[in-house]
């Protein structure tokens, strides 16, 4: 898909941009803000990347960052502490100048039925083809899962087992 050009695109942000006081800014950090990396723990938004962020929230009425890792690690990685994190995919809320995360009320009223769906998913034949069920607190997660799904479906309608995964190095 070609880039539009930069009228295109300055025609399409003008009423965000006239008008800064009444709208909000709102990024993704893995892949967006932050280069994907092979081990999470990694993560980095690049300095200048922060510093500009924070001249944004400074014009703009709100500027939040959404990730799936929980709030205050997304706050840690992007390093601006003067907006809004949503973490956990929505599950936690880490205001400005707040330091305590919040969960949103509504998944705390499912979390307890969430996980154990989730937990009692889990299972040997999953684990042998890399599918992690991760438990994050707020939610539960899980990685490889289409894609085993996919392969799994395969095998079974070809009455085969699971293919036994050699352990991750």
């Amino acid at each position: 898909m070609p880039v539009p050009p930069v009228e295109t695109i300055s025609e399409a942000l003008r009423p965000l941009t006239e008008r800064p006081q009444e709208a909000a800014v709102l990024c993704d950090i893995d892949g967006t803000l932050a280069p994907i990396v092979e081990r999470a723990e990694d993560a980095a938004v690049p300095e200048a990347t922060s510093r500009l962020l924070g001249r944004i929230a400074r014009r703009y009425r709100v500027v939040a960052c959404i990730s799936g890792r929980g709030a205050a690690e997304a706050r840690r990685i992007v390093g601006v502490g003067g907006i809004a994190y949503a973490g956990a995919h929505g599950a936690e809320l880490l205001l400005p100048g707040k330091s305590q995360v919040e969960l949103v009320p509504a998944f705390a009223t499912w979390s307890d039925r969430v996980r154990g769906f989730a937990l009692g998913k889990d299972s040997p034949e999953l684990r042998m083809m890399r599918v992690r069920i991760e438990d994050k607190g707020a939610i539960v997660a899980s990685t490889g899962a289409a894609r085993a799904t996919r392969r799994l479906r395969w095998r079974r309608s070809r009455r085969l087992p699971p293919r036994p995964r050699p352990p991750a190095s």
